[in-house]
């Protein structure tokens, strides 16, 4: 309905022709009508830009195309989305990723609900596309049951938000100041650190919005190590942001952070980025040296035990 606020959907695009049909079609079949769909495309090379074309063609009022001639990172082409936007929320998706139909429908009945003028939203999400996990379902993470100061030791810990599910309004979006570019291949820990540190309302809805793809990633891409752009991201993160801020016993996850990281980042120079056998010996080897993860399953052992 025309009455009902503008909401902006966010496709975020970089080199996904097999899937971004899909995304797009999820967004179109919204239940909630008074939508807009932007598409930011990060240089992509393969034939993501022309599939998306077809559909600027063939829905102009509804789908705008925001296209970089350069591979900037994904944290320059979400702002970019959002730079596009005039909704009042925005619902950002991986181009790899599927929309609920009543997505955008169940997250505006829960805002007209709490009459809510500010905040991010999350939800349950839906595996897609990997066996193991095909169609299981997550659950709330416990960051959502915690009181505020509790909150930022779990966000310190790990990034336990569930990134795929969130939706922004515009407003805090724009006062958190989008996504950091100084991290360019790690568009979300950043930002919830943030929102985190700065008490932002973050409401967990229980709804089911979203099919995660769970296949190649930034971190991960499949036969392959990993994105040495991501991790060098996520170490200066790591070092800028979390280390200097965690206290006590936490203090040792920084020893983990900085083997993980820099172990990766080694192990992709050394064999090329492929996962060879002796690739996964010296992983393994790399996993049994962290003293955080260490003392906390001898910590869980003992308290089992009693």
């Amino acid at each position: 309905m025309n009455s009902d606020p503008l909401i902006s959907i966010g496709i975020i695009s970089f080199n996904n022709e097999n899937y971004i049909r899909a995304c797009i079609e999820s967004c179109l079949s919204q239940t909630y009508k008074n939508i807009e769909i932007i598409i930011a495309d990060d240089a992509s090379t393969d034939n993501s830009v022309q599939i998306i074309k077809e559909y600027t063609h063939l829905h102009p009022s509804k789908i705008t195309l925001i296209s970089s001639q350069e591979n900037y990172g994904v944290a320059t082409n979400f702002n970019n989305a959002v730079k596009a936007s005039k909704g009042t929320w925005f619902k950002p998706i991986a181009c790899d990723d599927v929309l609920f139909d009543d997505c955008v429908e169940n997250y505006m009945k829960e805002i007209f609900k709490q009459n809510l003028t500010s905040g991010i939203l999350f939800s349950k999400m839906q595996y897609l596309g990997l066996s193991s996990k095909e169609n299981i379902t997550t659950q709330m993470p416990e960051i959502f049951k915690l009181e505020p100061n509790k909150k930022i030791k779990s966000i310190l810990i790990d990034n336990t938000l569930p990134a795929p599910t969130a939706f922004f309004n515009m407003n805090t979006l724009c006062e958190l100041g989008l996504s950091n570019e100084r991290y360019p291949f790690l568009e979300d820990y950043p930002m919830w650190l943030k929102a985190v540190l700065n008490n932002v309302n973050l409401k967990f809805v229980d709804i089911i919005s979203v099919k995660y793809r769970h296949h190649d990633s930034m971190s991960s891409p499949k036969n392959k190590i990993g994105n040495s752009k991501f991790y060098k991201s996520l170490l200066n993160f790591s070092r800028n942001e979390i280390w200097h801020r965690r206290t006590g016993l936490s203090k040792l996850k920084n020893i983990d952070d900085f083997i993980s990281i820099n172990g990766t980042l080694a192990l992709i120079k050394i064999f090329s980025n492929k996962k060879t056998f002796l690739y996964r010996a010296l992983s393994f080897f790399l996993r049994i040296l962290k003293p955080y993860s260490i003392i906390k399953k001898i910590l869980k052992i003992l308290h089992f035990s009693r």
